[in-house]
């Protein structure tokens, strides 16, 4: 009638103790961010949610601009997409969202 899946408790005692600590006692590691290779700048815009802060070099090259002007279109589309989701779960349309973007473009 013995399980061959179930351990003896006396074997699962001893490999608890082989174990150090759970995860979740494990301070998170540290995220390292690049060093900066120019004087940096930073931009706050605060909205009715709270601020917004960019930090960025102070001079970029034409390649870097390009880059950053693609990395801000994707950002804002993935910030329009969550604001249609919020909205349409309260019952506007994305129709009154694209029209104020147009009124504002203008």
């Amino acid at each position: 009638m013995d399980d061959p899946h179930v351990l003896p408790i006396q074997k699962a005692r001893l490999i608890a103790r082989r174990i150090p600590c759970s995860i979740k006692d494990r301070a998170p590691p540290a995220i390292e961010y690049p060093k900066a290779k120019a004087p940096m700048l930073q931009e706050v815009f605060n909205l009715d949610e709270g601020p917004v802060t960019l930090i960025f070099p102070e001079s970029l090259s034409a390649d870097s601009y390009e880059d950053l002007a693609s990395y801000f279109q994707l950002f804002l589309r993935k910030a329009k997409r969550r604001t249609l989701q919020g909205v349409e779960a309260r019952g506007i349309t994305g129709k009154d969202i694209a029209g104020k973007d147009e009124e504002a473009a203008n």
